[in-house]
């Protein structure tokens, strides 16, 4: 019985973590903001979304950031962040 318990935690650890969304480099790079004034001065490039299934507290985030830093986007205004949705607005404000 521990045997059979023990095996199905490694199994349920195996796929919670193998769903969790990872932040690459350049999305590391990206600033995340909920306030327009913090891009008042910047060049909206695009919308972002994010799509669940989130298994992660920050999947949704890291998603965007990527997103954003493919747009060659520096800031993420976020614009909605709830159950089942995620959408934001990439911003290039940097040089």
């Amino acid at each position: 019985m521990k045997q059979c318990l023990f095996i199905v935690l490694i199994v349920y650890a195996a796929t919670v973590s193998s769903g969790c969304k990872t932040l690459s480099q350049e999305g590391s790079n990206v600033t995340v903001t909920k306030s327009m004034d913090d891009v008042r001065d910047c060049t909206a490039i695009g919308e972002v979304t994010a799509s669940p299934p989130f298994v992660g507290p920050k999947d949704a985030e890291y998603t965007m950031r990527n997103k954003v830093a493919m747009l060659k986007g520096d800031v993420l205004l976020i614009l909605k962040m709830s159950v089942g949705t995620a959408e934001g607005m990439a911003y290039k404000c940097g040089s």
